[in-house]
């Protein structure tokens, strides 16, 4: 098990504060998606992956950095 599979419950945890805090704009909560869907895509769960890649860009403006790398990684890698 790597490194970033070994902090997906830290990762799911700042999500589930984020949505209990109604924070779903916070940078902690949108690069926490972001990182769960790489993880998942990493497992080969391309369909959790692109549920939260589609998750962050739905939460944060299009010039958001974490917007901007969830449409990159999507569209490199065919989740679109």
């Amino acid at each position: 098990m790597g490194q970033s599979e070994n902090s997906m419950p830290y990762y799911l945890r700042s999500v589930a504060f984020g949505n209990e805090l109604d924070a779903q704009e916070s940078g902690y909560y949108l690069f926490s998606l972001l990182q769960v869907g790489k993880i998942l895509f990493k497992q080969g769960n391309k369909k959790e992956a692109k549920r939260y890649l589609d998750l962050v860009k739905e939460n944060s403006k299009r010039r958001h950095p974490a917007n901007k790398e969830a449409r990159e990684f999507s569209k490199k890698n065919k989740l679109l």
